[in-house]
């Protein structure tokens, strides 16, 4: 019976048994379409190399759509898995985003964002990131904690989404706006968010009536960029002491730099002394407090 021959190939790919390997390897060339089909979704589901070369034979000579589909997830899942997936295509890649399997998403994911394919990112972003962004809520609970777990995991090709979410740039919710700042703070470059972040932190705390941010917002920006300070060598943010300066604010009181000079004092930064006592003459007083209380 085909059908019942079919379902135990799909069910060994449910079972943790080496023994399982040659029997799977044999149904590749079965007769029957579906019992190769799910032969070789098996074997991906077991993610190692043992019958890569096989599956791509089985790729290119099978004539059914089915077939092909089945042999190039389970190749792009075992390579992604086994640390190959420079050998991939991004046809393949974008096939990988359709594997029902977290890492080989990612993996997918990240190594189209790494090659600069435009579309194969935005196509990652829109089923990914999005929806994960827009699940957030004001919940600070183990859902919510996951759900920003699993954005941050995709790494750099989450950073783009985020910042348009917490610039207002992509409106999703008010919520995913605060968490979309905090997450930046661990994923993103220091040229790409440090202005944001101090510009939510800023306009949250005074909340005028033409802004987005609330007092919130700029909780968990502050909190963000204390991630961010910590992932920054010494001479990053000395170099913010030096020439910082936030433009986005009628009175800025030389708001960046502040928090620099009070950054390099909890880091015990030796080499920043001289810049520290600089500011503390020839800068503003905010700045120059700040400079003062890190020398002592």
């Amino acid at each position: 019976n085909v059908g019942v021959e079919a379902g135990a190939i799909k069910a060994f790919g449910e079972i943790n048994d080496q023994r399982v390997f040659a029997t799977l390897g044999t149904a590749l060339s079965d007769p029957e379409k579906w019992v190769r089909f799910y032969a070789a979704e098996a074997l991906g589901k077991k993610e190692k190399a043992l019958y890569l070369a096989d599956l791509i034979s089985l790729r290119d000579r099978d004539n059914e759509p089915e077939v092909v589909l089945s042999s190039e997830k389970a190749i792009v899942r075992i390579s992604i898995a086994n640390g190959l997936v420079t050998s991939l295509t991004n046809q393949q890649l974008i096939i990988g985003l359709d594997v029902n399997n977290e890492p080989t998403q990612i993996g997918a994911a990240q190594e189209l964002f790494i090659r600069d394919d435009a579309q194969g990112s935005s196509l990652a972003q829109e089923k990914f990131i999005w929806p994960l962004l827009n699940q957030l809520s004001s919940s600070t609970g183990w859902t919510n904690h996951q759900l920003q777990q699993k954005i941050m995991h995709y790494g750099d090709i989450a950073v783009q989404p985020l910042v348009d979410n917490a610039s207002g740039k992509r409106w999703t919710n008010t919520d995913a706006v605060k968490w979309s700042a905090l997450m930046l703070g661990y994923v993103g470059e220091f040229n790409d968010v440090f202005e944001l972040l101090q510009h939510i932190v800023y306009w949250g705390n005074l909340h005028p009536a033409n802004q987005i941010y609330d007092w919130w917002h700029a909780g968990e920006a502050g909190r963000g960029l204390t991630r961010l300070y910590s992932r920054q060598s010494i001479e990053t943010w000395m170099e913010v002491l030096r020439n910082y300066e936030y433009k986005n604010a009628p009175n800025p009181y030389g708001y960046g730099r502040s928090h620099a000079a009070q950054y390099l004092g909890i880091k015990k930064a030796v080499e920043s002394v001289d810049l520290l006592m600089d500011r503390a003459i020839n800068d503003v007083p905010n700045v120059s407090m700040w400079s003062v209380r890190s020398l002592g």
